[in-house]
Formats: C-alpha cells, structure tokens, sequence
C-alpha cells in the first residue's frame, strides 16, 4: 500500500510510499522502510552476565522494519510491557529509566578499608 510499495516474497506486506518487504513474512512499515533477514537471538550477555531470551525469532517467522539504514525511525506511544524471564513484550523508556536508575543508586564496588586490598 502506498506509491511504489513493492512487497515481492510469499505473505510479505510493505505499507508506505516506496517501502520494500523482499523476504518472506516481512513487514515493511513507512515511507522508504525496507526490511532484512530476521535471526535468532538465544542469549544477551552484559559483561559476565549470560541471560536466555524468551520468544527466540527466526528468519523464518519474518520482521517488522520500521525504517532502514539511515533512515531509522522510533516507535513512540508504546505501553509498558511485562519485564519477566519469559516476556516477550516491547518495554518503553520509563521501564528501561527505572532499570537504569536502579543500578545507579546500587553501590556494587568492592570497598577497601585500609590500604592494601587482599583476597
């Protein structure tokens, strides 16, 4: 839908004037959105931290772009999601604030009391 929208793989959508869904399953969102290849995403590590996620995508299940390189776009008004080990919901910025306010306000460095710090 839209002026030269061009959605060229099986189930694909391309919605926006000159957006381009080219994979099967894909979702092409906006003026001059294109989309690419989804992959599965199995962990995330934070430095020695190792967390499985919960709703792993594939390619095969497709992807919504939003935009493309250069032309990425934010996707505003989203309500809070659940923040759990199996959520597969979209989280908002308040929800990441509170994470990042409290990992701020939580002092995890190892103090030493005198000068020469041993195991």
């Amino acid at each position: 839908m839209g002026l030269n929208a061009r959605a060229t793989a099986d189930n694909a959508i391309a919605i926006g004037a000159d957006a381009t869904a080219s994979i099967a399953n894909n979702v092409a969102l906006g003026r001059l959105s294109v989309d690419k290849a989804g992959m599965a995403v199995t962990t995330t590590t934070m430095g020695a931290i190792v967390g499985n996620n919960a709703g792993v995508g594939s390619a095969a299940n497709g992807v919504v772009s939003v935009g493309d390189a250069g032309r990425e776009r934010q996707v505003v008004n989203v309500a809070a999601g659940a923040v759990t080990s199996t959520s597969t919901d979209a989280i908002n910025g308040s929800q990441l604030f509170v994470v990042g306010t409290a990992i701020a306000s939580t002092d995890t460095r190892r103090r030493c009391r005198s000068a020469y710090c041993g195991d």
